[in-house]
């Protein structure tokens, strides 16, 4: 099944969390307006495996990984030709490469870095174009460092880097906004600085504004990291309709996990999306 739409009806960060919360595999298109800047203008295409991105290409030519490889010098170009034909591997590349010793673990994470995590933070500043996801594309295998990175860690990355804030200006939370964990242990990101000094404050009692005045930041600044810490699913609002006694099993957050830090799903890929175009976060 393909779904498609528009960017400016349905955003990166909807997206995101639709392929994460129902743990889906398959390509996702990205096709933006021209812009002035060159880099934006490209078509780009990522591909996921139960909700983790696994590769990034701005073609489908199954060469992107094998030429970053041969840019590096650290393969012979006779074992990249034989590995580009097809049906050439069994398992993802990277893991190929590596089970035969011919590239190392930290090689990999190199490639990776440069592959995903790099290009994903920039794909953030887009919010015009066109998308599709095709949940029956096959994984190119030969794109595959066999590494993945979790889209809520993506998301979480792609906003720390954001520069232009003014599509979430009305979705930031505001200053009285009280906020709470979703998740008692530790969060399973790596958290920044100043996401771990918000994190400390937040308590079900403090509110945003009293949070900025402690930490001695601008409020702006403190409400995008609570977004964005929102967003994937570490923070929620207090509800005024908790307070007045309703379970945490009937409260779901804004970012679409339930109280109680379990995701809410639907059986189906259809209902799934219907459940997005309902709940969209942004």
């Amino acid at each position: 099944m393909e779904i498609t739409g528009q960017l400016l009806e349905f955003s990166l960060l909807n997206i995101f969390h639709f392929i994460e919360q129902f743990h889906q595999t398959g390509l996702l298109s990205l096709q933006p307006e021209p812009s002035d800047d060159s880099q934006l203008g490209k078509s780009c295409y990522l591909w996921f495996q139960a909700g983790g991105i696994v590769a990034i290409v701005e073609q489908l030519d199954n060469q992107h990984l094998l030429s970053m490889i041969d840019k590096r010098g650290w393969i012979a170009p006779e074992l990249l030709n034989i590995l580009s034909e097809p049906n050439g591997i069994e398992h993802p590349l990277g893991v190929e490469l590596k089970t035969n010793g011919q590239l190392n673990a930290e090689q990999l994470q190199v490639l990776f870095h440069a592959q995903v995590i790099q290009p994903v933070c920039a794909l953030f500043k887009l919010s015009r174009g066109h998308f599709s996801f095709n949940s029956q594309a096959t994984l190119p295998k030969i794109e595959m460092t066999g590494l993945s990175l979790p889209v809520a860690e993506a998301t979480l990355l792609g906003l720390r880097v954001l520069r232009d804030w003014k599509p979430f200006t009305a979705k930031l939370p505001t200053p009285s906004d009280i906020l709470n964990k979703n998740v008692v242990a530790k969060p399973r990101f790596q958290l920044d600085a100043q996401e771990r000094q918000v994190w400390e404050l937040v308590n079900g009692k403090t509110s945003i504004e009293a949070i900025a005045k402690q930490l001695q930041q601008p409020l702006e600044s403190i409400q995008q990291i609570a977004f964005r810490m929102k967003v994937v699913g570490l923070l929620g609002s207090v509800s005024t309709s908790l307070m007045s006694g309703e379970t945490t099993e009937e409260i779901v957050t804004e970012s679409g996990v339930g109280a109680n830090g379990a995701a809410v799903a639907n059986p189906s890929l259809v209902k799934n999306l219907v459940n997005l175009l309902n709940t969209k976060i942004v």
